[in-house]
């Protein structure tokens, strides 16, 4: 399983299922098992958030083919973002990042191409339908 400590997520906050705010944070825990993540923010304030709330950068490649192939179906607006969030990607400094991610906060359709779940990520539910294999309910 990939490790994303450390990693920068962008956390949406929901409330009555439609999303309240975007934040920038970065993932100092997780556990699938729960679905839920760990999330230290610049205030050094901590939260807890469940798996489906927080979200990761897609591959800079796959970013890049999705562009490359559906650019006539993604907005203008969101084209141009994307396309600045993935060359934000190539540089690939912890700044450059940060960059991408301000970018993406702001635009919640741009940030819905350009991240994945961090539930799907790391394959959740194939790793509850492990420990049910393993652990099954009595």
């Amino acid at each position: 399983m990939e490790n994303f400590n450390g990693t920068i997520a962008l956390v949406s906050e929901i409330n009555g299922g439609v999303v309240k705010q975007m934040q920038i944070g970065i993932i100092s825990a997780v556990d699938p098992l729960l679905g839920k993540v760990d999330i230290t923010f610049a205030s050094l304030q901590k939260e807890q958030f469940a798996l489906h709330q927080v979200h990761v950068l897609k591959d800079r490649h796959s970013l890049y083919q999705l562009l490359m192939s559906a650019s006539g179906s993604i907005p203008l607006g969101d084209f141009k973002t994307l396309f600045k969030v993935n060359m934000l990607q190539d540089r690939g400094d912890p700044s450059a990042l940060l960059d991408a991610f301000q970018l993406l906060k702001f635009s919640p359709s741009a940030a819905a191409v350009a991240t994945d779940p961090l539930g799907e990520r790391l394959h959740v539910a194939e790793i509850l339908q492990q420990a049910n294999l393993h652990h099954p309910k009595r």
